[in-house]
């Protein structure tokens, strides 16, 4: 494992036998029923790499990053034919940094910005540089040129480049409107025109101070042009051990080991509007 170990925004923990298979059994679940299974079976061996160089488990939450990066994949790679391989990626809240160093794996001529409140930050600081000790890290406003660019959530504004694609999985869902309102302000003046946001996040969520988050209202304009706008069909259920508070039901029996999200997830592919 990491040497270091967290709480509340991810899984990358070490399992046991039973986990590890109940785990494989819900990917293969998953990879039977939705398409691009070419891509993700091709991707498959480069998440498992990052995964030992990481010193972590291939969680579900590798798992939905994968299928998250083979959505992507064809979108990124018109944009590279476009305009070059030095494409600037952020990721806002990656938990353990699975998914920046996968696109780090997958498409190495990225520079890969990732935005995160500290302590978070310090676990993904972390195991990227486990991933990859050669390349050049740095905190925000120490390099220009950093290939891997760690940026606290308050420091936002000192990010002076354009971001060409822009990733937020299951993170604004945690934020206040007043929060999401502000990282879609600054995506829409600090992206490229020809850019690509990708959010997966709750359609609806009651934060426990009572604030109100609708995915529709997150801080879409109508002059925004949304590629891909469904149920996210990989995060609908997991299977794990014990009991749950979300039992997956079939004629109302609960299913064994098959466990159900709080709530729909929603996943939009958008080119923002910019200002």
């Amino acid at each position: 494992v990491t040497a270091m170990e967290g709480k509340g925004f991810g899984d990358l923990g070490v399992r046991g036998v039973v986990r590890t298979g109940l785990s494989w059994i819900c990917y293969a679940s998953y990879w039977l029923r939705l398409p691009g299974k070419r891509r993700v079976i091709d991707l498959l061996p480069r998440a498992l790499e990052v995964c030992r160089k990481m010193g972590a488990a291939f969680s579900f939450d590798c798992f939905k990053q994968v299928y998250t990066l083979a959505l992507l994949g064809p979108h990124i790679e018109r944009m590279q034919e476009r305009r070059g391989s030095g494409l600037r990626v952020m990721v806002i809240g990656d938990g353990y940094g699975f998914l920046c160093a996968l696109i780090k794996s997958v498409y190495p001529g990225t520079r890969l910005i990732l935005v995160d409140i500290g302590k978070t930050l310090l676990f993904q600081a972390e195991t990227c540089q486990n991933a990859y000790p050669t390349s050049s890290h740095a905190l925000v406003g120490e390099s220009d040129d950093a290939e891997i660019l760690y940026c606290p959530a308050e420091r936002l504004d000192e990010i002076e480049d354009w971001i060409d694609v822009a990733i937020n999985i299951a993170s604004m869902q945690e934020m206040t409107p007043e929060t999401v309102s502000g990282y879609f302000f600054f995506l829409r003046t600090h992206c490229h025109p020809e850019n690509l946001f990708y959010c997966c996040n709750r359609e609806h969520k009651v934060l426990l101070g009572g604030e109100i988050l609708k995915f529709h209202e997150y801080g879409w304009k109508e002059g925004d042009v949304h590629h891909i706008d469904e149920l996210c069909p990989w995060y609908r259920y997991f299977f794990a051990l014990g009991t749950a508070r979300f039992r997956h039901r079939v004629a109302g029996v609960p299913v064994p080991f098959v466990h159900r999200f709080a709530g729909d997830m929603r996943h939009r592919l958008t080119t923002l509007a910019t200002s």
